[in-house]
């Protein structure tokens, strides 16, 4: 309850920048859900806010930019919607098919370019070029080699990953 006191302290005068650090640790699965609701409603109203947590899945539908820092130094910083972007030329695309069949793995496999193939019962996963053009000559591909496909889609980039990605080194 002092931490939802002293967040609602900080948000009563409207003020225009905000800094905060783990806002969200410590607060139950409702407190959560209330205080980013708060978060993205000033965010709308203009409100600039700095927030540094670890807690990056809380963060995710709130935030407009990220910055990963290490050791005092932004590894990576961008807008949250180009976590895809200019950071690799391949995406994660997930195929769910109407059934399983033994040979659609077989199928995305023998593309050229498809790499990290993982399957979970008729949804698959893997990596291929980050070209939107290159993507849909893959589906059309899929489709008349008799895949029974139902979605196809760009898995995003989430604020984890991108975090994973920029190379910070563990801490131990």
């Amino acid at each position: 309850m002092r931490q939802r006191v002293t967040l609602a302290r900080t948000f009563l005068p409207r003020p225009h920048v905000i800094l905060l650090d783990e806002p969200l640790v410590g607060l139950d699965p409702a407190g959560r859900i209330q205080l980013r609701n708060v978060l993205g409603m000033l965010r709308d109203q203009g409100c600039a806010m700095i927030v540094s947590s670890h807690i990056l899945s809380d963060l995710e539908e709130v935030s407009t930019h990220i910055a990963i820092i290490e050791k005092g130094s932004i590894l990576r910083f961008c807008r949250t919607d180009a976590l895809d972007r200019g950071h690799d030329e391949r995406r994660t695309y997930r195929v769910t098919t109407v059934d399983h069949r033994p040979d659609d793995g077989e199928l995305i496999e023998a593309v050229d370019g498809v790499s990290a193939l993982r399957r979970d019962h008729n949804c698959y996963t893997f990596d291929y070029v980050a070209d939107d053009d290159q993507a849909a000559r893959l589906l059309r591909r899929l489709i008349a080699d008799n895949m029974r496909v139902v979605s196809f889609t760009v898995v995003k980039a989430t604020l984890e990953e991108a975090y994973l990605r920029s190379g910070v080194k563990q801490v131990d």
